[in-house]
């Protein structure tokens, strides 16, 4: 009872957490879009580079819980216990890309510190690309017959579509940095890469809330 019980509490938690996920992406694409049709560039990129660094701790989040609880159980430990650094990464990536933009919003160099932040954003989702779909696999694995093919058909990979973003994205952040120009054009750089941020959250976090809430009603 007491296990039923934790994994229910679980999932819950995860398909609350895929709605941050989506609202996160949401408001990341919209501010990011504002800012490339000129209201206010400098403040709304700074805004949405923290907006997105909250949503992107709320994920990370969600997919060490994921883990935590796989890793728990002795046939599938040995297979989710070498993802933790991953997700590590991803959490620390969106704490710290946070705190730059909320010194970017202070003023305190914006176009370095957005750019920065949108880098290490990047970087944090290809190096934890690996992470989200183990926890994919995880409740792939208990989908039974048609089950199967209708999950898997709902949503991307959150993999190819978190290492596709990640690596636009440092490419994007990296030009924003070293590419000399006027800065309102470094800055739609960063926005654009907000932009293709704010999606990818949008669409890995609907997909992983999507596959928990399926496995919560199989439990019920």
């Amino acid at each position: 009872m007491s296990v039923t019980l934790r994994e229910s509490s679980f999932f819950e938690g995860a398909v609350g957490t895929g709605l941050v996920d989506i609202a996160g992406g949401v408001a990341t694409i919209v501010l990011a879009i504002c800012g490339l049709t000129g209201i206010y560039p400098p403040v709304l990129t700074s805004v949405a580079t923290i907006v997105f660094g909250w949503a992107l701790v709320a994920q990370g989040g969600m997919v060490m819980s994921g883990l935590s609880a796989a890793a728990r159980d002795a046939t599938a430990g040995a297979q989710f216990s070498g993802y933790g650094g991953s997700v590590a990464i991803l959490l620390l990536a969106g704490l710290g890309g946070a705190i730059l933009g909320i010194l970017a919003l202070l003023g305190l160099n914006p176009n370095v510190l957005t750019a920065v932040s949108v880098i290490s954003y990047g970087a944090a989702l290809v190096l934890s690309s690996g992470a989200g779909w183990t926890l994919h696999a995880r409740t792939r694995q208990t989908a039974r017959g048609a089950d199967v093919s209708r999950m898997s058909g709902m949503y991307p990979s959150p993999e190819s579509v978190q290492t596709v973003a990640g690596f636009a994205v440092v490419v994007l952040g990296i030009l924003a940095l070293v590419v000399p120009g006027a800065e309102p054009h470094k800055l739609s750089l960063v926005l654009a890469s907000l932009l293709i941020l704010g999606a990818a959250l949008g669409v890995t976090g609907g997909g992983l809330g999507t596959m928990a809430q399926n496995l919560m009603r199989r439990s019920a």
